[in-house]
C-alpha cells in the first residue's frame, strides 16, 4: 500500500471527489422507471464488511473496495422504527417503505388499527393501504417482483398483501374470511397484475395431496421441482394463475428452472405474464454452492438462479412496457445468514447483491430511471478493532486481556454464543463462518440504528438527510409522477411545487399554456383537467408557486394562432407562476407571481427572455436580474459547493 503513505494521493482523491459533486447536476426528468432495491437486514456495518468482502474476494486489502451502491450520488439515512416496537420486524418495514405508512411489529399492508391476533381486521378495505405498486398500475406502468426469499415473504408480501400477520403464507386462522398471502398473490391486486414474479416458496402454492399436472409448464417426473405443498385446502395455485390469464387471454408462463429463466432472457419465452418459483423454500444460501464447488460435491440448488440472473431476466421484460415500470428486488438472504450469526454467508449474500445492482445499471439509464437501494432494518452486527488492513475480514481482529484471540466481526445475540473462550474453531469455513455473539439467543436479533438509503436517477436529490422510512415511496412516486399525489403532475394536488412533469402532460395530452395569458386577457377558463370553469379574478393572484414545463416549438408558434376563448389550461391558479424551458427550441422565460405577461408574443419571437425577481438566497449572495450576473453568481456558488435548490428563494435561468 505505498500509495496510502503519500498525503498527495489522498489530495487528489479528495479533489477528484469534490469536484465531482461541484459538477454535479439535479436531474428533474419525470423517472419513467423505478428500481428498489432491498438487502434485507443490511445495515451500515453490513455494508461495510461487504465492502471490505468485495475487495478481499478480488485479492486486494478490501478497505478501499467500492460497492455499486456506493457510486450512486445521493444518500440519506433512513429510520425504521415501528408504530409497537423500537426495532422493526420486515414486515412492518416493508409496509412502511412501500406503502408509505408505518404499522404494527409482523403486519403486511394494514394501518396499526389491525392488531396482530385480529385476522378479520384486515380484510376490512378502510384498514388496508395500497403499495407503490398498485399506484403504478394505476398508471399504466408494469410491475414486478424479484427475491431469494420465498415471494410470498414480509418484505416482497408488503407490495401486494394486506394480513395482520406475516405468517399467513399459505392458510389463515380458523373462521377468518381473509386470503391468505399465496392467494392475494394470485388473485389480488395488485398481485395478480405482477407481469414479473420470481423467487421462491412453491409449496404455499400446491395442495398437500396431489401434484401439478400441466405438462408444458411443469416436468412431473422431477420430485425436486414438483415436490408436494402445503396447502390444506387442496387448491392449486399455479394452475389457477395460468387458467386466470387464460380466461383474461393473456398469455402466462410458469417457470421453474435456471434454463427456464435463460430462455426467458434470451426471449424465447414471449408471454404477458411470467411466474418463476425456483425453490420450494427460500433460495439456497449463495456460499452453500460455493463450499460445495470447492470440496467436489454436488451443487445444492444448481437448478436455481442467482439474483443478478433473475434480475436481469425481469429487467429485460419489464422493459417492454411503454409507459415504465417499477420493480422490486429484494437480495433476503443476508438477513437470513445474520440471524444464523454467519456472518461469511451473508457478506457473500451482498456481493450477489451487489452484482445485481451492477447488472441493472448495465441495462438502464439515469436519465430516466430512479434507482434506489436501501435496507429494511439493520442487525446487532459489528466490526471490531483493531484488525490491520487487509487482515481477512472473516479472521481475527486481535487478542482479548485473557490473550484470547476474538474476532473482527461479531453479533450481540444468537448462536454464535460459546462459554468456551478456546473454541477457535468457531471461526473456521468447518462451522460455516459462525461469528460469536455475547448473549445466547436461538436466532441473531435486527438492530434498531438508521439505515443507508443510495439513490440515483431523476429526483435522487430527494434522498438526503435524515427521513422515516415511511417518506420512500411518496418520494418515488413523486418521481415518477404517481401515487397519492399525483396532481404534482399536473398541477392539480398541492404536493406540487416542483417541476418536471413535461413528459407527463404530453403523455396525456395536455398542452402546456400559461394560464396567466388568460388571466391578462380577462378571459374564463376550463381547467382541462377536472373540467372546472376558473374565473380571471383567481387566475391573477396565485401563490407564489415555480412550475417547469417544456413547450415545443410548434406549440410556441399555435399560441397566438389559437382562439383565445379556448386556451387549454394544464395547470390550476396556484401554479401560474412558471418558468419554462427547452434546448434548442424554446425559449426560456421566468415570471414573478406580482403582474402578468403583458403579451404572450415574447415567447414566439425566438429570443431569450430574462426577468426574475430580485431575491436573496441562503448564503447571502442575491439573485440579479442580468443574465450574465447570474450565470457568474452561479458558477460561484457551484466551486463554493453550494449548488442548490432556490425554489423558495430565486430561479436561474441558463442560457
Amino acid at each position: 500500500m505505498p500509495k496510502a503513505r503519500d498525503p498527495n494521493f489522498w489530495r487528489k482523491e479528495s479533489f477528484n471527489a469534490l469536484n465531482h459533486r461541484i459538477n454535479r447536476r439535479l436531474n428533474t426528468n419525470v423517472a419513467k422507471n423505478i428500481i428498489f432495491f432491498l438487502g434485507d437486514g443490511m445495515g451500515v456495518s453490513t455494508v461495510t464488511a461487504g465492502r471490505v468482502y468485495k475487495g478481499q474476494k478480488a485479492r486486494r486489502s478490501g478497505e478501499e473496495s467500492v460497492l455499486n451502491m456506493d457510486t450512486f450520488p445521493y444518500t440519506s439515512l433512513c429510520k425504521t422504527y415501528c408504530v409497537d416496537r423500537q426495532t422493526t420486524d420486515s414486515a412492518a418495514s416493508a409496509t412502511a417503505y412501500l406503502c408509505g405508512i408505518k404499522t404494527n411489529m409482523g403486519a403486511l399492508g394494514v394501518t396499526a388499527k389491525v392488531k396482530p391476533a385480529n385476522c378479520e381486521a384486515a380484510t376490512d378495505e378502510s384498514n388496508q393501504v395500497d403499495s407503490i405498486m398498485a399506484w403504478a398500475q394505476k398508471e399504466g406502468k408494469w410491475t414486478g417482483i424479484v427475491t431469494t426469499d420465498q415471494v410470498v415473504g414480509a418484505s416482497p408480501a408488503a407490495a401486494y398483501a394486506h394480513a395482520s400477520s406475516r405468517s399467513f403464507y399459505s392458510e389463515v386462522p380458523e373462521g377468518c374470511s381473509a386470503m391468505d398471502i399465496a392467494q392475494q398473490l394470485i388473485h389480488g391486486k395488485p398481485g395478480s397484475k405482477f407481469k414479473v414474479i420470481f423467487g421462491g416458496g412453491r409449496k404455499h402454492f400446491l395442495p398437500v395431496n396431489t401434484r401439478p399436472t400441466n405438462e408444458r409448464r411443469v416436468n412431473i417426473d422431477n420430485p425436486a421441482i414438483n415436490g408436494r405443498g402445503v396447502r390444506t385446502d387442496g387448491r392449486n395455485l399455479l394452475e389457477e394463475w395460468l387458467q386466470k390469464h387464460e380466461k383474461l387471454n393473456h398469455t402466462a408462463a410458469y417457470l421453474w428452472s435456471l434454463n427456464h429463466l435463460r430462455m426467458l432472457h434470451e426471449g424465447d419465452y414471449n408471454e404477458d405474464y411470467i411466474l418463476g418459483l425456483f425453490a420450494s423454500e427460500a433460495m439456497v444460501y449463495s456460499m452453500d454452492k460455493i463450499l460445495a464447488q470447492s470440496n467436489g460435491e454436488e451443487i445444492p440448488g444448481k437448478d436455481q438462479p442467482t439474483l443478478e440472473e433473475m434480475t436481469k431476466a425481469a429487467i429485460n421484460k419489464l422493459s417492454q412496457s411503454p409507459s415504465g415500470y417499477v420493480l422490486f428486488v429484494e437480495g433476503a438472504r443476508i438477513d437470513t445468514a445474520h440471524h444464523e450469526n454467519l456472518a461469511g454467508y451473508s457478506l457473500e449474500e451482498v456481493y450477489q447483491f451487489d452484482k445485481a445492482i451492477a447488472a441493472a445499471a448495465s441495462m438502464t439509464s439515469e436519465q430516466d430511471t430512479l434507482t434506489i437501494v436501501t435496507a429494511d432494518h439493520s442487525h446487532a452486527f459489528t466490526i471490531n478493532g483493531y484488525a490491520s488492513r487487509g487482515n481477512d475480514i472473516l479472521g481475527h481482529a486481535g487478542r482479548d486481556i485473557n490473550k484470547k484471540l476474538y474476532s473482527t466481526l461479531s453479533y450481540a445475540a444468537g448462536p454464535g454464543f460459546s462459554l468456551n473462550e478456546d473454541d477457535e474453531d468457531r471461526f473456521t469455513m468447518v462451522n460455516h463462518f459462525l461469528q460469536p455473539a455475547m448473549m445466547h439467543t436461538k436466532k441473531g436479533v435486527h438492530g434498531g440504528e438508521d439505515v443507508a438509503v443510495y439513490a440515483k436517477g431523476p429526483w435522487a436529490h430527494l434522498f438526503t438527510g435524515t427521513h422515516d422510512n415511511t417518506y420512500i415511496p411518496h418520494a418515488l412516486a413523486y418521481a415518477a409522477c404517481i401515487g397519492l399525489r399525483v396532481g404534482h403532475c399536473d398541477r392539480r394536488g398541492p404536493f406540487n411545487r416542483y417541476a418536471h412533469v413535461s413528459g407527463a402532460l404530453r403523455r396525456n395530452a395536455r398542452d402546456p399554456v400559461i394560464s396567466k395569458f388568460a388571466a391578462a386577457s380577462n378571459l374564463t377558463m376550463i381547467d382541462h383537467i377536472n373540467g372546472q370553469t376558473i374565473a380571471p379574478d383567481v387566475l391573477k393572484n396565485p401563490p407564489p408557486r415555480h412550475v417547469v414545463v417544456e413547450l415545443p416549438g410548434e406549440l410556441r408558434q399555435s399560441i397566438n394562432r389559437a382562439p383565445r376563448q379556448h386556451l387549454p389550461m394544464a395547470r390550476r391558479a396556484e401554479d401560474a407562476e412558471v418558468l419554462v424551458s427547452r434546448r434548442n427550441e424554446t425559449s426560456a422565460f421566468v415570471t414573478n407571481n406580482r403582474s402578468p405577461q403583458k403579451s404572450p408574443n415574447r415567447l414566439t419571437q425566438g429570443r431569450r427572455v430574462h426577468k426574475v425577481a430580485k431575491r436573496t438566497n441562503p448564503y447571502g449572495a442575491s439573485i440579479g436580474k442580468h443574465p450574465e450576473q447570474q450565470q457568474q453568481q452561479q458558477q460561484l456558488w457551484q466551486h463554493q459547493g453550494l449548488n442548490t435548490m432556490l425554489n423558495s428563494h430565486g430561479t436561474f435561468v441558463k442560457s
